[in-house]
């Protein structure tokens, strides 16, 4: 994994969130932003190259969200995976930590901290 690459892929069903996501790390912090939904992300199994920090925003911690987390760390295991839920995350605390996320955070964002997260997990 480059340490120089800023490339962060958000996945999530919810445009809206999505969207949001996306336009606060290109415009207050410069990533390169790509947006896709869970059922898009489980289908293409594998991107070009893979993506060293990967945002899961999620309402239901389903099984497809399960699959596609699992599928990211096996392509790429140092790929840094954030959740993010408007549930409390303490509730998946066990869950994620045995699927590899590197942290989940939940409702209201704080951008600076998940800037700072992505700066710790690269």
């Amino acid at each position: 994994m480059n340490s120089d690459d800023n490339r962060i892929l958000v996945v999530s069903d919810d445009e809206s969130v999505a969207r949001y996501l996306a336009d606060e790390l290109i415009n207050n912090f410069g990533y390169d932003v790509t947006i896709v939904s869970f059922s898009k992300a489980a289908a293409s199994r594998n991107f070009d190259e893979p993506y060293p920090v990967v945002i899961v925003s999620y309402n239901e911690f389903s099984e497809v969200v399960q699959q596609c987390i699992q599928e990211f760390k096996r392509t790429d295991q140092e790929c840094v995976i954030i959740g993010f839920t408007k549930h409390d995350p303490a509730q998946l605390s066990r869950e994620t930590a045995r699927l590899g996320m590197y942290e989940v955070l939940g409702h209201p964002l704080q951008f600076d901290k998940l800037s700072i997260i992505i700066k710790k997990g690269l």
